[in-house]
């Protein structure tokens, strides 16, 4: 599989992507931006743009904002009827004033996840809401298909029904900038700040270089399709070697797809788009 065609439909700073269903696309940079089939269209000023605060879907198909900002204040926000209002009553007991750091993912996937630190997790399912302790430390949450995991310097932590359950393997990395996981034995991790890679293959950890220096964030549909996004470009590991995408938008800090065949990117130079074959 290659990239075939790639092509910048934003060009605005950007620092969070989220896709939606039928076509619609929320970006976050020094704005906030949404496509709604329609073309994109700048949004109200967000209530916070930090690079911790992070743009989703919700399950209504609009816009949310969760993360903390520079004063390590809580942010939960939702996009209501043309404009950004607090969603409390979204996250329970966690949207209290004064809200403390959040951390987690929200979309129409399930589950939701919504973690303050040393307090607890609300993990949002069809099914119904379940409180459970959160992991140890400042984490970071994925949800790679219906499975969510938390990574810090520490390790990575897989949410079970029971709860979180660590990897007791001894990593290789000390401060990860994102994970995918395409499976329990098939994970993927960027550390920007050693230039590596690391995966795991369900026995132990391996650290390799980058194929681009810098290495943001990484998203999957197979072992043999994974993509990178990092400081230097993007590249594609087929599941044999890495390779990098020539042509492509350079500082890329985001990469998502839909399905192997419709790719996206973000950073500096705006919201970037790709099908592959």
């Amino acid at each position: 599989m290659k990239l075939l065609a790639l092509s910048r439909v934003l060009e605005a700073p950007v620092h969070s992507l989220a896709l939606g269903h039928k076509g619609r696309v929320a970006a976050l940079g020094a704005d906030a931006w949404l496509d709604d089939g329609k073309g994109w269209r700048k949004l109200p000023k967000p209530p916070a743009n930090d690079a911790t605060v992070k743009i989703y879907f919700g399950r209504d198909d609009q816009p949310r904002l969760m993360g903390f900002d520079s004063a390590a204040r809580g942010v939960y926000a939702r996009f209501r009827k043309g404009a950004w209002e607090r969603g409390a009553a979204e996250i329970g007991k966690l949207g209290t004033a004064p809200m403390t750091p959040l951390f987690g993912v929200l979309g129409y996937d399930d589950p939701e996840v919504v973690c303050a630190r040393d307090q607890l997790c609300i993990i949002k399912r069809h099914t119904g809401w379940t409180m459970i302790p959160p992991p140890p430390g400042p984490l970071r949450v994925e949800l790679c298909g219906k499975l969510a995991w938390a990574w810090d310097r520490a390790g990575v932590h897989r949410l079970h029904d029971s709860g979180w359950r660590a990897l007791d393997v001894k990593p290789t990395f000390s401060r990860a900038e994102h994970l995918w996981a395409i499976s329990d034995s098939d994970l993927w991790l960027a550390e920007r700040d050693s230039g590596q890679l690391h995966h795991f293959d369900g026995k132990a950890w391996r650290a390799e270089a980058s194929p681009v220096p810098g290495p943001r964030a990484l998203w999957a549909t197979s072992s043999s399709n994974v993509w990178l996004a990092a400081d230097g470009g993007i590249a594609r590991y087929d599941g044999k070697s890495w390779r990098r995408v020539d042509g492509a938008a350079q500082a890329a800090l985001v990469v998502t797809g839909r399905s192997a065949q419709e790719i996206w990117f973000a950073g500096d130079s705006g919201v970037w788009t790709g099908s592959a074959e």
